[in-house]
């Protein structure tokens, strides 16, 4: 889920405690903890010493490396934001957070996501959550925010999406709500074939008002079709302008078909006979 806001780091943590989205209190451990550090010019994490997992030096060294490799993976793909990225990790009871941002004092994104678990083992695999908050900081723009919909489907194919066209860091099945482990298109089947599609979803702005396995997976599934049919780069473009034509009023439907040169019902159309001939199990 991202938060965005254009705005100094602490009082944007302010802005989210005082309007009580989080129960928790890390906004205040953002601002306040004596973080300890690893850092070079690409990337910086910022955890607890105090958390008896952290300190244990090797396992701080081991999560930097994991995402680092998450953001050398993305670069290419994405291309990296202009300044060094920030990631916090902190645990809060049995929550694990992860909060990135990049930016100068004055603009920065948001990304949060829950862990579950104390075991330190575990706790490595967590790093895939990670990945799916960097590709949202990578492709948002901040002024323009896609439809939720692009936006999380973009975020689970490229963290840990079991497909060969790209590579992958062989991520265990743990993200994401834990559909990751489902390619997409199977994953989508069952509910395409009950009638569920992508015009259900796509003019949904907060992927977590619909943060369900359907959710994600038809966003999965129709994102992964889009790229596969016709590259990242068009579905880039998709995702810039769709973002900017909620606000000044082309439909997201509208953008898509302006970019694919075909109406939006065809692309439906194609991406359900794309699952339904992967999956006709589902569809009997």
């Amino acid at each position: 889920m991202i938060l965005r806001k254009m705005a100094w780091l602490g009082g944007l943590l302010g802005l989210v405690a005082s309007c009580g989205l989080y129960d928790d209190p890390w906004q205040i451990r953002l601002a306040e903890e004596d973080w300890q550090t690893k850092e070079n010019s690409k990337l910086r994490l910022h955890y607890s010493a105090t958390d008896r997992l952290l300190s244990d030096d090797d396992l701080a060294e081991a999560y930097f490396d994991n995402c680092l490799g998450w953001h050398n993976y993305l670069d290419p793909l994405f291309g990296a934001p202009d300044k060094q990225v920030q990631v916090y990790i902190f645990r809060d009871a049995d929550h694990w957070n992860a909060v990135l941002y990049s930016g100068s004092a004055m603009s920065g994104a948001i990304s949060t996501h829950n862990r579950y678990t104390s075991d330190p083992a575990i706790f490595l695999t967590a790093y895939p959550t990670v990945g799916h908050e960097m590709v949202h900081l990578f492709t948002q723009d901040d002024s323009h925010p896609a439809p939720g919909m692009l936006f999380e489907g973009l975020a689970v194919i490229f963290s840990g999406q079991p497909d060969d066209e790209y590579p992958d860091f062989d991520v265990p099945a743990d993200t994401n709500g834990g559909y990751q482990d489902i390619p997409p298109h199977e994953c989508s089947a069952p509910f395409a074939a009950q009638g569920l599609h992508p015009i259900d979803f796509l003019s949904v702005w907060d992927g977590m008002m619909h943060g369900s396995q359907q959710f994600y997976c038809i966003s999965a599934s129709f994102v992964k079709y889009l790229v596969d049919e016709e590259g990242l780069d068009p579905f880039l473009h998709v995702l810039r302008k769709a973002g900017r034509a909620s606000l000044l009023g082309p439909s997201v439907e509208a953008v898509l078909e302006d970019e694919y040169g075909r109406p939006y019902s065809d692309l439906e159309d194609e991406w359900l006979q794309v699952v339904e001939n992967l999956h006709p199990e589902f569809f009997q």
